[in-house]
């Protein structure tokens, strides 16, 4: 069979095999999740379709947190909606946008009507993930079916669908560039063209572009920067210095371009991590330090004891509710199939290029420092010293480093046992192998409750609190259970394993059938297993549940302009921003920290001890509406307006709300944003006639004049009020302060933005009429834009003369 012919149907074998694992997904359009990180992401990225269909690609929200600076924070994943000239190139030049096109529309069935298949652009990923490997591992010479093997492997593997179901896909699209990324960069290093130069940078552009998830970025340049210092180490050996560095040039450059791509919200994010949790610190911390603490950002650290969850994966209970490892809580496993794990490990016998010593490195790198508090000394000199590193949690992520080390050796591991001929001594030792994992296997079968003890306590702490003793016990054994069955799944698959290697050396199995046998194993391994970490949610819109309720027809009804506070578990729902209604509640993993320091010391400070809500609060934040999953109390005095029976909500309207414009009678200059929240706390803070600002007014403010102002226009880029004052006034305006985006103009000439009670803006009005505007000029935003734009012309640009040169130089050596 010619090359090109096992490559097209080793591929096509690679699709076939997503479309297996998911099929309700590619044939029904199923969903991986319906919860609320699914929900969230989709209500951003359908608000920001629809101002970019009415007016521009939203650069701030007003729909949710009293208004953030969403593309800055990352809020969105839909940046193809963006108008020209990015459009064409992020769209109509990137070959990435038509792989989306044909995979998700064609190949899995979406339809060219499809604008919001989420989970079909998630099957994309998968099967980008295995190709990308297969691509991997076939320029490394591997045999077709050694290198189908481990891209299985990546197609079916349980932790990226784990973050399929989690709603976590900026996670596995940024991961999956990895196996391009470090053929690539080998490429560099080995060959030391401009075109795999220009080939780097497109790969790290849709990394950073598309994929975006910053921690995982981290990850992917310290597996590159290994890999390149192990080459390093063995090329000094043997050729002059400025040659080995070179490589390390065109690296840089190359991640200076991707980067460049990325452009779009890593110039804006820079600026904005400074204003959010992930960079500054809570008011009241014991220090100033950004980002999260130590202890914060190992909760979940992998214990070393955890590592045999790579052989036996429910060995700690697999995942919440029966996980009783050291993290707090977990769903999802880095197991990767035991048949390739010992095949992986067989690797270390076989022959070791220099790519193998870096996956070494990188994997050694990887379990070091998702151990986290369990090796605190190592993971803190990262803590401590590296940029953004403290603004990331879960060390344990980082083993996808090693996963994909490991999926790698195991086609060094094949490729070994397939070299070995009839060696007598390795035949015996597989023979050994075989029999002492059937003797095991038939050990635990019969006996295998004698041997509980052995395997730990299957309990977790704080458990005793959580659950009676007869409780404890029956989640003691459904947890051993779980155990004791996939310990006998890994002893029979192991078994197999060794028996199929001696039968390969004993002349009773070909290679390709011993090849076949092996990936049949390890896919009905990671078949039983897989189903575990996702169970398809029922077909139909992806964005059924953005669909306005009873409580939302309600509020739609109402045209002035308002806030609505959800109270209880739904204060965190986004979906208000789908529905174009403005929330003071909302979720993002990187909110501003002004909104964070309310929520934490204000908006539960309230002024009655049986009801801990600031109601006044949100009075002064406009919000006219509450809504809440119960009966509020009474004595409240809100006006119930509607309820929708399905949803659970009552919808109640806050007679005492403010406009989202009003005067005060007084301010105090307070700079010190915790002395703000120590005042704002106080009892005797009248919020709707007293406030707080930053710095000092130009003059004193007029009390009992005539005051008066009303919004004329509130589009997400743009607010115009009308003022008119009979004295010097101070004019609250209750959308969040952010300083790099928002500018004043009063009567067309710009005016100080007052840092108001520590979250919101105001301005200082002399006497007169006053045509007030707010725009939001998102000079970071529109920057990052622009670089962003020039760089894909400039990339592909890179690319196509590149392969041009490539192209007439191979053509003129051949003449």
């Amino acid at each position: 069979m010619r090359p090109w012919l096992r490559d097209a149907i080793a591929c096509a074998a690679i699709f076939l095999a997503v479309f297996i694992m998911f099929p309700e997904m590619a044939i029904n359009g199923k969903l991986f999740s319906r919860g609320d990180d699914s929900e969230s992401a989709a209500s951003m990225n359908e608000f920001a379709v629809q101002e970019a269909q009415a007016r521009e690609y939203p650069l701030w929200c007003p729909y949710v947190f009293g208004g953030f600076p969403s593309l800055a924070a990352g809020g969105y994943s839909n940046y193809e909606h963006m108008g020209m000239p990015y459009a064409l190139a992020n769209r109509y030049l990137s070959p990435r946008y038509w792989m989306d096109v044909v995979t998700t529309r064609v190949l899995f069935w979406g339809g060219f009507g499809d604008e919001h298949s989420s989970a079909r652009w998630l099957l994309a990923l998968f099967l980008y993930a295995g190709l990308f490997t297969y691509l991997l591992m076939r320029s490394l010479n591997f045999d077709a079916l050694i290198s189908l093997f481990s891209s299985l492997l990546m197609a079916w593997n349980p932790y990226l669908i784990s973050l399929a179901t989690a709603a976590h896909g900026g996670k596995m699209m940024t991961f999956i560039y990895l196996p391009l990324i470090l053929l690539l960069t080998w490429n560099v290093m080995s060959k030391r063209r401009l075109l795999d130069l220009a080939l780097l940078a497109a790969a790290f552009g849709w990394q950073i572009a598309v994929g975006g998830h910053t921690q995982i970025l981290f990850y992917s340049f310290a597996a590159v920067g290994l890999v390149y210092l192990v080459w390093l180490i063995f090329e000094l050996k043997e050729r002059p210095l400025a040659l080995a560095f070179k490589p390390a040039a065109f690296i840089g450059v190359a991640l200076l371009l991707g980067f460049a791509v990325g452009a779009l919200w890593y110039v804006p994010l820079l600026k904005f991590v400074g204003y959010s949790i992930r960079g500054m610190a809570p008011a009241f911390a014991e220090t100033a330090q950004p980002g999260y603490s130590m202890a914060d950002a190992t909760m979940w650290s992998f214990h070393p004891q955890e590592l045999l969850t790579f052989v036996v994966p429910s060995w700690f209970g697999l995942k919440s509710p029966y996980y009783w490892g050291d993290m707090p809580f977990t769903s999802s496993s880095f197991y990767f199939g035991v048949v390739p794990l010992l095949f992986a490990v067989l690797a270390f016998f076989g022959k070791k290029d220099r790519l193998f010593w870096g996956l070494l490195a990188v994997s050694g790198f990887a379990l070091l420092l998702s151990f986290g508090k369990h090796f605190e000394t190592f993971y803190g000199l990262f803590f401590d010293h590296f940029p953004f590193f403290n603004k990331f949690r879960t060390p344990s992520l980082i083993l996808l480093l090693a996963v994909l080390a490991g999926i790698v050796w195991a086609g060094y591991g094949l490729r070994f046992v397939l070299g070995l001929g009839e060696d007598p001594k390795w035949k015996k030792r597989f023979l050994i192998g075989g029999v002492v994992c059937l003797a095991l296997l038939l050990l635990f079968v019969v006996a295998g409750g004698v041997f509980s003890g052995l395997f730990g306590s299957f309990a977790k702490a704080g458990e005793e609190r959580q659950y009676n003793p007869q409780q404890l016990e029956q989640l003691r054994q459904i947890r051993f259970d779980m155990l004791k069955k996939d310990l006998l799944f890994s002893l029979f698959w192991l078994t197999a394993a060794f028996a199929a290697c001696w039968a390969l050396l004993s002349r009773k199995l070909k290679p390709n059938l011993f090849l076949i046998g092996m990936i049949l194993i390890t896919l009905i391994d990671l078949w039983r297993f897989s189903h575990q970490f996702f169970e398809p949610q029922p077909a139909g819109d992806a964005l059924a549940g953005l669909k306005p309720n009873k409580v939302v027809e309600a509020l739609k009804l109402d045209k002035s302009v308002f806030r609505v506070m959800p109270l209880g578990r739904i204060a965190q729902d986004n979906r208000w921003a789908a529905w174009e209604v403005a929330s003071l509640g909302g979720y993002h993993g990187a909110k501003m920290r002004s909104y964070q320091d309310y929520q934490d010391y204000v908006f539960t400070k309230g002024s009655d001890p049986q009801v801990p809500v600031n109601f006044e609060c949100y009075s002064a934040m406009n919000c006219k509406y509450f809504v809440a999953e119960g009966q509020l109390p009474p004595e409240l005095g809100y006006e119930q307006v509607a309820v929708d029976q399905q949803a659970k909500w009552i919808l109640y309207r806050n007679s005492h709300a403010l406009e989202r414009a009003y005067f005060v009678d007084s301010v105090e200059t307070i700079s010190d944003r915790k002395q703000v929240l120590q005042r704002l706390t106080r009892g005797d803070f009248a919020w709707n006639s007293m406030a707080t600002i930053n710095e000092s007014l130009p003059g004193a403010i007029a009390v009992g004049v005539q005051r008066r102002a009303e919004v004329s226009e509130y589009i997400p880029h743009r607010v115009k009020l009308r003022a008119e004052v009979a004295g010097p006034s101070f004019m609250v305006f209750s959308d969040a302060y952010y300083e790099p985006g928002w500018e004043a103009l009063d009567n067309g000439k710009p005016a100080r933005i007052y840092l108001v009670n520590g979250y919101v803006r105001g301005l200082f009005l002399q006497p007169g009429t006053h045509e007030i505007e707010y725009r939001y000029v998102g000079t970071y935003e529109r920057r990052g834009v622009l670089i962003a734009t020039v760089a894909h012309f400039l990339v592909w640009g890179l690319v196509a003369g590149c392969f041009l040169y490539e192209r007439r130089r191979r053509l003129v050596a051949a003449a």
